[in-house]
């Protein structure tokens, strides 16, 4: 699909991308391996497209939440190893097996269920083992009798317990260290017991950059890949975002005194008001929060979102911009100068960034940037069942 169905659109550069990766590789201690986290959809940059390039980048693993993200990448034909670091039903287990999907397990049940699935395939199922250090979301709280049953898991066949895994709260260094600390114990405890792992992991984005010496075997950056630290890492590793989001213009109209736009009267147009209407909306991921609040870029100046944004369009005022018309571009957020960015749209939404670009929807066409030329565009809604392409 190389040919766009509507008028707004999203942008990755790929080179971008790359350089945010070779950064990243070169950044960690050596040995230490990358699992890069495509989860919903790799952050809104299109899970396929971006695991694509990963494969070509040789990292070890790629991350994902759930089974049908793991199916998705499968089904494209993406043959790097692929880890779901949430929980998988038991009656789905036998889908992970059948495509070679290692899954996170930390009981015994799914321990015995994987062995059976894989006996029957003639396969050997790989699985990481959550271990709940303090986050309290999944995993089991290391103990003797957790450790007794990952011994039990050791003895299963067609099964290998390749990895061990936990998550950092990052509330504070104390309780971080605390964190780590507590899980080197229980790997040591376990290796005592004879169960060793090819890979022992706890550090994502923020870790992998806050505590470089707890990099383990590998790390799970996420965000960071897209070009996104926290304000405290600026300038600790050279990453940039590799996404722009943009619209266009649909309509421009000069408003009467006192006029209202759009939903409620959250506006009331002053004289000589001028105002475009942009063809995005809530559904395509552009927060309804920013309201009255937001900004786009057209022709190099900042138009106010004014009025309630609507589901698929929102409206700007440019009085203050000299001869906007229909088929302007409108930069909702980006890279360039002047251009609004993701980390201001969060603080204005009162979210965090990852929930900004990976809330962009699949009906904005992804556009892919190589070497400033078009690589591929992905029209999802325009695809036909069965097209990866």
């Amino acid at each position: 699909m190389n040919q766009l169905s509507r008028n707004t659109w999203v942008e990755i550069d790929l080179d971008q991308f790359e350089r945010n990766i070779r950064t990243l590789q070169d950044f960690v201690a050596r040995g230490v391996k990358l699992a890069p986290v495509i989860k919903a959809d790799a952050y809104g940059h299109g899970a396929v497209r971006m695991a694509t390039e990963l494969e070509r980048m040789n990292v070890a693993y790629l991350a994902v939440a759930i089974l049908s993200e793991a199916l998705e990448l499968r089904a494209n034909n993406i043959a790097s190893p692929l880890l779901i670091m949430g929980y998988t039903e038991n009656h789905l287990l036998g889908m992970a097996v059948q495509n070679n999907i290692t899954v996170t397990i930390f009981e015994y049940e799914q321990a015995e269920i994987l062995s059976k699935e894989a006996g029957r395939r003639g396969k050997t199922a790989k699985v990481h083992i959550k271990v709940d250090t303090g986050f309290n979301r999944l995993g089991e709280k290391p103990s003797e009798r957790f450790a007794d049953d990952i011994v039990r898991m050791k003895r299963l066949p067609n099964l290998s317990l390749e990895g061990v895994f936990s998550h950092l709260r990052l509330a504070n260094p104390e309780t971080d260290l605390k964190q780590y600390e507590l899980f080197r114990s229980f790997i040591k405890s376990l290796e005592e017991k004879g169960v060793h792992f090819q890979y022992a992991h706890i550090a994502d984005s923020i870790a992998a950059v806050k505590y470089k010496e707890w990099g383990m075997d590998m790390i799970r950056p996420g965000a960071i890949i897209y070009g996104y630290v926290p304000k405290y890492q600026v300038g600790m590793i050279d990453v940039k975002p590799v996404m722009s989001f943009k619209t266009r213009v649909t309509r421009v109209r000069k408003l009467e005194q006192g006029e209202g736009v759009g939903y409620s009267d959250k506006f009331r147009a002053e004289e000589g008001a001028v105002v475009a209407t942009l063809a995005a909306g809530y559904a395509d991921g552009y927060p309804r929060h920013l309201s009255g609040k937001g900004e786009a870029l057209i022709r190099g100046k900042r138009a106010r979102v004014i009025g309630i944004i609507c589901m698929d369009q929102m409206m700007v005022d440019v009085t203050h911009i000299d001869d906007v018309k229909r088929g302007d571009e409108a930069i909702l957020f980006g890279t360039g100068e002047g251009t609004p960015s993701v980390e201001e749209l969060s603080v204005l939404a009162n979210t965090n960034k990852n929930n900004i670009i990976s809330g962009i929807s699949r009906r904005a066409p992804r556009i892919y940037i190589k070497e400033g030329n078009v690589l591929e565009i992905v029209d999802y809604l325009a695809l036909k069942k069965g097209d990866g392409k």
